[in-house]
């Protein structure tokens, strides 16, 4: 996600104490600033879920959002990604085999043949020298894309005229 620099630039008369102020309108800046990222953040993770692969529902489960929060550096920050617990996501969203990283087909390291359940077959067991692998389905990059081009835009317009209200 991208930053947001807000700079304030200050002509300070003498004997105005405006640390106060300030320190207010930071704060509602910056909340202000978290609920726009948790907005568009909560969109990319339903996005991503209707767009995931569905067979258990595991992986649709294990897309979460981390709330933005305000970091050491004093960047407001919201994650969105997948849970360590369904650790085959990434081939499932980087493709696998001729699809896949190496473009080529997948095939034993030991023995002579694969041997798997395919659930398109009724779980039935099949044996096979090499297969093909799986399509790519990049669900996260498909989400975030999608949530950039129509939700991120139209709140950020938002959360500009928000901050422009202020007081």
């Amino acid at each position: 996600m991208s930053s947001i620099d807000i700079v304030y630039e200050l002509d300070l008369k003498d004997g105005i104490n405006v640390r106060e102020p300030l320190s207010l309108l930071d704060q509602r800046v910056r909340s202000l600033i978290a609920e726009a990222l948790d907005d568009v953040a909560l969109a990319i993770e339903d996005v991503a879920k209707e767009k995931a692969g569905f067979k258990t529902g595991n992986l649709r489960r294990n897309i979460l959002r981390e709330r933005a929060l305000l970091d050491s550096t004093g960047a407001i920050n919201a994650h969105v990604g997948v849970a360590r617990t369904a650790p085959y996501a990434i081939w499932h969203h980087e493709g696998t085999g001729i699809f896949g990283k190496y473009h080529r087909r997948i095939t034993p390291t030991a023995g002579n043949v694969l041997v798997f359940r395919d659930s398109a077959k009724g779980g039935r067991l099949v044996f096979a020298r090499s297969v093909k692998g799986q399509r790519a389905n990049p669900f996260m990059r498909d989400a975030y894309l999608l949530v950039k081009n129509t939700v991120a835009d139209a709140r950020f317009r938002k959360l500009a005229h928000d901050i422009g209200n202020l007081s």
